[in-house]
């Protein structure tokens, strides 16, 4: 035995040899195959032998405790307190111990527990401390559920071929190192020493949190460390697990959250397994290996190296966003299964993160790669971000990756092992692009969407009679393609009002009369990405109305537009962007009415609306600058409404109709300019389109009135527009 005591370190040696000669300086109260309960304070050291039983209840307190052959102590809700060199209880030679709810306190050169010789201790909801925590070895077991294990001093635990298993939110801590992990010396090879870890905590104050290292005398061993289900390492120097002097370790992390380094000597070898969600955020140093299963993440710090690296869905993530360390190499000698690799790009300075292994490389893998809204350097060559020396892995991309105005993908290299990040063929826009384009061609819709509310109002111009007040409500949706392969959805929704009165002396009707109003469009550009255009407007009308049935009707208007997107880009990331500008419009029809038998009438006409948006520019906070010249519209029309009046047995006058047009876009030429790229956005061409609705004269004062639009042509298509309204007149 003091060959064995000579070989640990001193700290631990010392306190066993202080647990064998006694607790303090008290006399020991020696128990020699009896039982006895403490039920109120004492001031006995007490040493049990030949399967003694000491139980100290609620109430009950002793100096220290030494029980061996066979004996058994139980501590509930009572006091262990020892002083000096001494500790608190000391288990050896198959003994057991029982603590729940106690508090056992070692000298602060001793220890709060120690088990030796395959004795075990099990501590529930018990608080245990001294100059270190415990000491446990040759084939000792310690339990500890919801308890805390303190060294005020040394370490928390030091165990010498031996179990420590903590459950239930127990916090195991120490002054220089949490745990203290070596071989057992009575062993051949060296025994290993066990740690389970179940929703736990250990942690350190100067040192690591957990120290694996060989025996004094060099002997060197195995450690197996199992740290599960939101347990916690937090190492006072930063360093979670160190492995120093031969010693081989694994260690498994099963749905923890760590942040630490891993440091393995030269001498030394570790296997890292992470899964189930588990997370290990730090640097690793001489890991032999790492395996990421099922959810398991790695997070880089700083630039990494790994022995062997396998990937069963797991994740390396090179973007740690609380570090400022910019870009990182991790260097791998083998690569294999499948996963996934989170890397970071800055195409416009050519650096990033960079993937190298330097052996075979196996397996599928995939990248996610964060995109940016600002362009890379023209003329720049592909970029690699994967090195291989050989294998047959394939690596593709998570999703499609935005750089600026235009999508990227990767691809391996042409007679190489390496893969390349190049611009997707057929300049593919990336979603960003693709938004801030859709809105700069978004306003003529808008304009004109409000314009139809005021343009079908004819009808109740015909049938009514003096000054009036009247407003309606509209709804519209358009599906558009603005050239440069730029489609999107607008549903339109918005209010008009206004008030006319007529003007004398003049052959025929003649009004003159003033609007306002407020619009609202939401615009779906696919893939979560949308906008919205909110519109505030003003403008003044005028229609007459000869007694020979023509017509001209003129309006001039005014907007206030205030524009938003919000963008999904390809890795799911959002980002925003918003600008405000000016439209003014104006419109004149010109036309005929006809009547005919029976209340029959047709109305053909012709209609030049013109449309100025001013040029505007902005940038989205990915970096995206858009910057647009204006967005001007010169629209012409011709077209014939046919309907009939009908009156009714009470007096009411109902007129429904049926309305056709061709419509023409002039205005092929928007520029628009996302980053240093060219665009046009061009709504040009023709279209048909067709309305029917219903004029109601109700009484002589009040008209009600309802409309159905649908339209077709190049680049723009309308499925629906409703308007509904009512005009007062006085």
């Amino acid at each position: 035995m003091k060959s064995m005591i000579s070989a640990m370190p001193l700290n631990v040696a010392l306190g066993l040899a202080c647990a064998m000669a006694g607790t303090g300086l008290a006399e020991a109260k020696d128990l020699d195959g009896q039982d006895e309960t403490v039920s109120m304070p004492v001031s006995d050291n007490y040493t049990l032998r030949n399967r003694s039983n000491l139980v100290v209840t609620s109430g009950g307190r002793t100096l220290g405790i030494i029980a061996e052959s066979g004996s058994t102590v139980t501590v509930n809700g009572g006091q262990v307190m020892a002083s000096g060199a001494a500790t608190g209880i000391a288990m050896r030679e198959g003994t057991q111990a029982s603590l729940d709810g106690a508090t056992v306190t070692g000298g602060t050169s001793g220890y709060g527990v120690s088990a030796i010789n395959a004795s075990s201790i099990v501590a529930e909801g018990s608080t245990i401390r001294g100059g270190s925590g415990t000491a446990l070895s040759h084939g000792s077991v310690l339990e500890l559920i919801g308890s805390t294990l303190t060294g005020t001093r040394q370490v928390g635990a030091y165990l010498n071929g031996s179990t420590l298993i903590a459950s239930g939110g127990s916090v195991i801590s120490g002054k220089v190192n949490g745990l203290d992990v070596s071989p057992d010396l009575a062993a051949d090879g060296g025994g290993g020493s066990q740690v389970k870890l179940d929703g736990s905590k250990v942690m350190s104050e100067t040192g690591s949190a957990i120290l694996v290292r060989a025996a004094t005398d060099g002997t060197t061993g195995t450690a197996a460390i199992e740290v599960g289900n939101g347990s916690e390492l937090i190492g006072g120097n930063g360093t979670i697990l160190e492995v120093t002097g031969g010693m081989s370790t694994d260690f498994t992390a099963d749905n923890s959250q760590l942040s630490g380094d891993v440091v393995v000597d030269g001498t030394s070898s570790a296997n890292l397994v992470l899964r189930n969600n588990a997370s290990l955020r730090g640097n690793l140093v001489n890991v032999q290996s790492l395996a990421l299963e099922s959810g398991g993440r790695w997070i880089l710090t700083k630039d990494g190296e790994v022995g062997d690296l396998t990937l069963d869905n797991g994740t390396v993530d090179f973007t740690d966003r609380d570090t400022m360390t910019g870009f990182k190499t991790l260097t791998v000698d083998n690569l294999k299964g499948s996963g996934i690799f989170v890397m970071g790009i800055d195409l416009a300075s050519g650096t990033g993160d960079l993937l190298k292994v330097t052996g075979a490389a196996e397996g599928n893998h995939q990248l996610s790669i964060a995109g940016t809204g600002v362009d890379p350097v023209e003329g720049q060559a592909p970029h690699r971000i994967v090195e291989t020396g050989g294998g047959d892995a394939t690596f593709g991309l998570l999703h499609e990756i935005d750089f600026g105005t235009f999508l990227y993908t990767l691809e391996k290299g042409d007679g190489e092992d390496n893969w390349y990040l190049k611009q997707k063929p057929g300049h593919v826009l990336t979603p960003s692009a693709h938004a801030v384009l859709g809105m700069f061609s978004a306003a003529p819709t808008v304009w004109y969407g409000e314009l139809s509310s005021l343009r079908s109002r004819m009808g109740e111009l015909r049938l009514g009679h003096g000054q009036g007040l009247w407003m309606r409500s509209y709804g519209n949706r358009y599906n558009l393609s603005a050239g440069s392969a730029v489609a999107y959805q607008q549903d339109q929704n918005g209010v008009s009002f206004g008030a006319d009165g007529t003007l004398p002396g003049y052959d025929g009707r003649w009004l003159l009369g003033v609007m306002g109003g407020y619009s609202e469009s939401d615009l779906d550009y696919s893939l979560g990405s949308s906008g919205k255009i909110k519109s505030y407007y003003v403008g003044a009308y005028s229609t007459w109305m000869a007694d020979s049935g023509y017509y001209i009707d003129a309006v001039l208007k005014y907007n206030r537009f205030r524009n938003r997107n919000d963008v999904v880009m390809s890795d799911g990331r959002k980002t925003k962007g918003e600008y405000h500008n000016d439209g003014l419009g104006a419109s004149v029809e010109v036309g005929r009415h006809f009547k005919l038998d029976d209340g029959w009438y047709v109305e053909p006409f012709t209609q030049l609306s013109t449309l100025w948006v001013d040029g505007d520019s902005y940038t989205l906070d990915n970096g995206l600058r858009a910057e647009s010249d204006g967005a001007n519209s010169v629209l012409g029309k011709v077209g014939a409404q046919v309907g009939r009046s009908l009156a009714l047995d009470n007096g009411s006058v109902l007129q429904p109709y049926l309305k056709v047009a061709a419509a023409h876009e002039f205005i092929n030429s928007n520029k628009v300019k996302v980053n240093d790229n060219h665009f046009t956005n061009d709504l040009s061409g023709t279209r048909g389109e067709v309305a029917v609705g219903l004029v109601a004269q109700v009484s002589d004062v009040l008209q009600l009135h309802g409309e159905f639009q649908y339209s077709n042509g190049e680049h723009i298509e309308q499925p629906y527009g409703v308007n509904l309204g009512l005009r007062y007149n006085f």
